[in-house]
């Protein structure tokens, strides 16, 4: 499962997978091989500047991609640059697309919230051990130690030679089935679980919750979605594009219809009041 967003990032991954594996690679060393000036590179990296689709096909041949991959990374740079505002919206909803499926066996056990946040955690420090990656999502050395060997053995990391850490293995990681309606369901489930715990738990200063109740024509309940799936897209790419990461954050959102039936808004009362 690729853990990015923009080229940037995909360049990136592939830089970080061979640094992890070879602590003596230079990002001077990738620009050579894909013939970029390494001050050139550099920039590319950290987003600042673009590149052309040509230069993306000749990046894509030297990295040998396959051509799914290769169909993604072009349309990863027409998504930021193309000069074409329907080409960089095609591009981006062929991008949205292939994050919402997963291979058949991914999606029967990242279900549980904690493989998605070792994912991310590993993207951003790969160094960590398994213990390490325990104590930071609060997690038990048997659920870490199951979880790390279930992503082990999904090939989605790999273990850092000559370390205890772990790095994420392949950028060019092939995705192909939608996820099934129930896994769907128990990570959402344990995605509010979670932030139910955490609003208590957290400071205001570290968190945002917030809830916003509206009304809405129900014809336009496709272009509400499409608006909220934007949004979740665009923060994680401007996130992406800073050094540093230090924390793995999880943004949740719900939006559903609260005008149900009658017998469904009582039972919802009774039950809120015999919790609180």
């Amino acid at each position: 499962m690729k853990n990015f967003k923009t080229f940037e990032g995909y360049l990136n991954s592939i830089l970080e997978a061979r640094q992890a594996r070879n602590p003596a690679y230079t990002m001077s060393a990738f620009a050579r091989q894909l013939n970029i000036p390494a001050s050139r590179f550099s920039e590319i990296l950290k987003g600042k500047i673009g590149i052309s689709v040509k230069r993306a096909i000749e990046i894509a041949e030297v990295l040998q991609l396959n051509e799914k991959d290769k169909g993604f990374f072009i349309n990863l740079v027409q998504a930021e640059h193309d000069r074409s505002p329907a080409q960089r919206e095609k591009s981006q909803n062929q991008i949205t697309d292939f994050f919402d499926k997963y291979t058949e066996i991914e999606c029967s056990k990242i279900s549980n919230w904690y493989h998605l946040a070792l994912i991310e955690l590993i993207a951003i420090q790969h160094n960590l051990s398994t213990e390490e990656l325990a104590q930071r999502l609060g997690l038990s050395l048997e659920i870490t130690e199951d979880s790390i060997n279930e992503l082990l053995e999904m090939k989605v990391i790999s273990a850092t030679p000559h370390s205890n850490g772990f790095f994420i293995s392949d950028a060019n990681r092939e995705s192909a089935m939608d996820i099934p309606t129930e896994s769907v369901k128990q990570l959402n489930e344990q995605i509010l679980k979670k932030a139910a715990l955490e609003l208590r738990a957290q400071d205001v200063s570290n968190r945002d919750f917030s809830i916003a109740v509206f009304g809405l024509n129900k014809e336009q309940l496709s272009k509400a979605k499409e608006r909220i799936k934007h949004f979740r897209r665009d923060l994680m790419k401007e996130f992406e594009s800073f050094p540093n990461k230090d924390a793995v954050y999880c943004l949740s959102t719900q939006f559903f219809e609260m005008t149900a039936t009658q017998v469904k808004n009582e039972e919802l009362a009774i039950s809120e009041n015999k919790t609180f």
